[in-house]
């Protein structure tokens, strides 16, 4: 989950952030001013509109907008700056361009988790109330039974995982996950609450929290609670994202070529997943219905 979310960040080519600031002291203020009279000395050949946009722009409840642009395979950027004094425009900055602290630069990363996600050898499937995004990047609309349906699952000589989805009476759906011979079930009981059980006993996770699974001396998984949002994670099987009205699945590469279940059999090929357990092509209003 890490890597797709990196991956998605080294993809972006706009960044934009809308700052608001509260009970500002005048001792945070005057560092502020400093730095202003330090940017509009370095970036003066490339300011465009309106000065007063950095002119003291900082009171006791200010904000501040901020779009950067890069463009021309990254060499210029283009920087909007706004606040409530007015906005400001910085056209084709170059981005090696020293500003304050270093050149500006879009996020970079090692090559290694890129490659992984570029080539989908780490992909994801997600189910949300009315569609899927299957692994290999094809997307279905779905409309599930009340009984579990297998959306992803480990299907080699010795499987490792599988999770199961139906619907919810009181959210979308309701979960259960297969990990090593051990079976975790999400069922919402309300708009912000979930019983999470391990092996028929509950396993409550505080939001905010991570607890550790454990059998024996063998750590099975983690569970945390972000804000409603249950991660499942197992580093050697899967990573399960729910929070009763959306599911995300995302693999251990290790289960290419061996997966089953809706979101399709995870080899890299988008055009070949509408298929049955005998190999049959079905149509995507089947998968699953």
């Amino acid at each position: 989950s890490c890597w797709i979310s990196k991956y998605d960040a080294l993809n972006a080519r706009k960044y934009s952030w809308d700052i608001k600031f509260y009970g500002v002291s005048p001792e945070v203020r005057a560092y502020f001013e400093k730095g202003e009279t330090v940017l509009k000395t370095a970036i003066l050949p490339y300011w465009d509109l309106d000065p007063k946009a950095l002119d003291r722009s900082l009171n006791k409840n200010a904000s501040l907008k901020l779009d950067i642009l890069f463009k021309n395979k990254d060499k210029l950027v283009d920087v909007r700056l706004e606040t409530e004094k007015g906005a400001s425009d910085f056209k084709e900055m170059p981005v090696n361009f020293p500003v304050l602290f270093g050149p500006l630069t879009n996020l970079r990363d090692e090559w290694l988790p890129t490659t992984l996600v570029a080539n989908n050898i780490i992909d994801w499937c997600l189910l949300t109330k009315s569609k899927m995004r299957m692994l290999d990047n094809t997307t279905i609309p779905v409309n599930l039974d009340p009984c579990w349906t297998l959306i992803s699952s480990h299907c080699g000589p010795d499987p490792t995982y599988a999770v199961f989805v139906k619907k919810s009476d009181v959210l979308s759906y309701e979960l259960q996950v297969y990990l090593g011979g051990h079976k975790i079930e999400m069922k919402p009981t309300g708009q912000n609450s979930m019983q999470v059980k391990i092996n028929g006993n509950r396993f409550n996770v505080k939001k905010g929290d991570t607890r550790l699974f454990k059998n024996g001396k063998s750590d099975i998984c983690k569970i945390s609670n972000w804000g409603g949002t249950y991660m499942i994670l197992s580093p050697e099987t899967a990573t399960i994202n729910f929070d009763g009205n959306f599911v995300q699945v995302v693999p251990n590469p290790t289960a290419m070529g061996q997966h089953c279940g809706a979101c399709g059999n995870f080899d890299g090929n988008n055009f070949n997943d509408f298929q049955d357990k005998q190999g049959q092509t079905v149509t995507p209003e089947q998968m699953p219905s």
